[in-house]
């Protein structure tokens, strides 16, 4: 090996991310980072690089959708997340095209921190909306029974205070919706 490529070799290796050069789907180099996640998720160590992640169609939470999507990967450049249900582990698997079709770069990126915040993000926002939710219909239903003069005649203040509060309370309750709306499309695209 040359100098060069043992300089590239030692920053390969200290990078962050796995990192695979395949040619015709054989594994011609992998860095440290993604010997270690292999040998953490029991990646295979025959076959090309594909077979080997197919074996992990079992292990992920979506196991049809993974096998489908690393079929896709020989085809052209593409982005696969998955997560190994079984280690409760997740990952971003890009893979590219590099001088021809037959050699690609595949990088592999843990990224089960990052969706547990997300995942964490997101209870928090739905909890709070559905917390929020409860004391807001009850406070504008309350707000209605005084402004319709159930609890007595108003003065023209206190109708007009009655007002402004009407609609701070009517514009929260659209935030808490919306703030639920996103929420939900977000959870429904990611399942979709």
């Amino acid at each position: 090996m040359s100098h060069a490529s043992d300089d590239l070799h030692r920053i390969l290796d200290r990078i962050v991310d796995g990192a695979v050069l395949t040619e015709d789907g054989v594994v011609t180099f992998a860095n440290r980072p993604c010997v270690l996640i292999a040998e953490a998720i029991g990646l295979g160590l025959h076959g090309t690089f594909a077979d080997r992640l197919l074996e992990l169609a079992e292990r992920t939470a979506e196991p049809y959708g993974f096998t489908a999507a690393v079929e896709r990967l020989g085809d052209a450049a593409a982005r696969v997340e998955f997560e190994d249900a079984a280690a409760g582990r997740a990952f971003v698997l890009v893979v590219s095209e590099t001088d021809g079709e037959a050699r690609r770069v595949w990088s592999l990126r843990e990224v089960t921190e990052e969706l547990e915040r997300e995942r964490a993000r997101e209870e928090l926002v739905a909890t709070i909306g559905h917390e929020l939710r409860t004391p807001l219909t009850s406070m504008t239903g309350f707000l209605e029974l005084v402004r319709d003069g159930d609890s007595g005649p108003l003065t023209a203040e206190q109708a007009r205070y009655l007002e402004i509060v009407q609609r701070a309370a009517t514009r929260l309750h659209e935030l808490v919706d919306e703030l639920l709306v996103r929420s939900e499309s977000r959870e429904a695209t990611k399942k979709g």
